[in-house]
C-alpha cells in the first residue's frame, strides 16, 4: 500500500513554535493552496475535533528561545492561532502548474512589490515582517494566508517594561502569513 505523503511545515504562534508533518494530497500541491482551500484536507476525517484545525504528525513544540516543550504523534493546532507557517519546500507545483502561473501573472499584470507588515499584538508579542509580494494585494489579502516571498521577521516581545526584539530564523525563502493577524501594512512598487 503507498503510504499518504505528507510535508514538513513550521507553525508560528505567539511565542511558540510547532513543528511537524501535515496530509497533503500529492506532492505537487503548494501548502499555502492547501492551507487556503475551503476544506483542510485531512487524510482521517475521524480524527478530526474542531471544524478550524490541521493535524501534525510527530509534533515537536519549542517555546522562544528554542526551549522544547513537548512532543507528539499526533497533535491538532487551531488555524485562527497560526500567525504564520513555512514548509519544507525549495519548489512546488508540476511544470504544468508553473507555466499557468507565469501565463497568469502576466496576463493579470501582477507586479513585485516590497511590503512591511506589522502584526497584531497576541499576549505580549507582535511580529514585524519585511518581504517581497507578488500580484494584487486586495485579492490575496482576501484568502486565509498571504504569501511573502524573501521573508525577514523581527518578533517583538514585551518583558516587564522593556521590549525585546528577536529575528526569527525562517527555513525558507516563503512565509504564509495570516490574513487575520495584519494589523498594519505597508506598500512600495517596483
Amino acid at each position: 500500500m503507498v503510504e499518504q505523503p505528507k510535508r514538513q511545515v513550521a507553525f508560528y504562534t505567539p511565542n511558540k513554535l510547532y513543528r511537524g508533518k501535515i496530509d497533503i494530497q500529492n506532492g505537487d500541491m503548494r501548502t499555502l493552496d492547501l492551507l487556503n482551500s475551503s476544506a483542510i484536507y485531512w487524510k482521517n476525517p475521524k480524527n478530526k475535533s474542531f471544524t478550524d484545525s490541521i493535524m501534525l504528525y510527530d509534533a515537536i513544540v519549542e517555546l522562544q528561545g528554542n526551549i522544547k516543550l513537548s512532543e507528539f504523534d499526533m497533535l491538532q493546532l487551531r488555524m485562527a492561532d497560526i500567525i504564520f507557517f513555512s514548509d519544507s519546500l525549495g519548489t512546488t507545483g508540476s511544470a504544468t502548474e508553473k507555466i499557468r502561473a507565469e501565463v497568469l501573472s502576466k496576463k493579470s499584470s501582477e507586479k513585485e512589490s516590497r511590503v512591511k507588515i506589522i502584526t497584531r499584538m497576541r499576549g505580549d508579542a507582535f511580529y514585524m515582517i519585511v518581504g517581497t509580494f507578488f500580484g494584487l494585494f486586495r485579492n490575496k489579502s482576501q484568502q486565509r494566508f498571504l504569501p511573502i516571498m524573501k521573508p525577514k521577521v523581527r518578533e517583538i516581545v514585551r518583558t516587564g517594561a522593556d521590549w525585546q526584539k528577536k529575528e526569527i530564523e525562517v527555513s525558507n525563502s516563503f512565509i504564509g502569513l495570516s490574513t487575520v493577524h495584519i494589523e498594519a501594512c505597508s506598500m512600495d512598487y517596483e
